[in-house]
C-alpha cells in the first residue's frame, strides 16, 4: 500500500501571515491537528495544534484556562519550517517508520513541488483497520 492510497486530499492549508488564532479556528472547524503552510502553492512549513497551544501555559492560578494568543502572533512564528515530506509512492510502512522516528503525527505528501496530500497517524490507523478487517 502506498501513501497516495491512504493520504488525505485535498489538504487544508494556511499561509504564514495568517494569525495563530485563525489556524486554531481552521483546525477546530475541520477537526484536524495540523496544517501545511504554503506560499504561492509552495510548502514552506507545517503548524500543529501542539505548536499553537505550547506557546501559552495550560494552567493559570491552579485551574485550567484557555489563554488567548496575542492577536499579532502569526503562523510563521510557530510553524516548523521545511518539514519532512514523502512521495505519493512511498510505502505506508516506510511512512509510519519515518513518523515514528521523527516523532511527528503527519507528513505532507509531495508530488514534485505540488502538495498532493497529507498522511497522518489517523490515516495509517484506518488503513491498518481495513487490512485487518479484510483478513478476518
Amino acid at each position: 500500500m502506498r501513501a497516495r492510497e491512504v493520504m488525505t486530499s485535498p489538504v487544508r492549508v494556511i499561509g504564514p501571515d495568517a494569525r495563530a488564532w485563525e489556524a486554531i479556528a481552521v483546525m477546530r472547524r475541520h477537526g484536524i491537528r495540523r496544517l501545511p503552510v504554503v506560499v504561492d502553492g509552495r510548502l514552506v512549513g507545517i503548524v500543529t495544534w501542539t505548536d499553537l497551544v505550547r506557546v501559552r501555559p495550560p494552567i493559570l492560578g491552579g485551574r485550567p484556562v484557555m489563554p488567548r494568543l496575542e492577536m499579532t502572533v502569526q503562523v510563521r512564528h510557530l510553524m516548523t519550517p521545511s518539514p519532512h515530506t514523502i512521495d505519493p509512492e512511498c510505502p505506508v510502512e516506510a511512512a509510519a517508520a519515518l513518523m515514528r522516528r521523527l516523532k511527528v503525527g503527519g507528513l505532507p505528501v509531495m508530488d514534485g513541488t505540488r502538495l498532493a496530500g497529507i498522511v497522518t497517524e489517523s490515516d495509517l490507523l484506518e488503513a491498518l483497520a481495513d487490512i485487518l478487517a479484510a483478513e478476518a
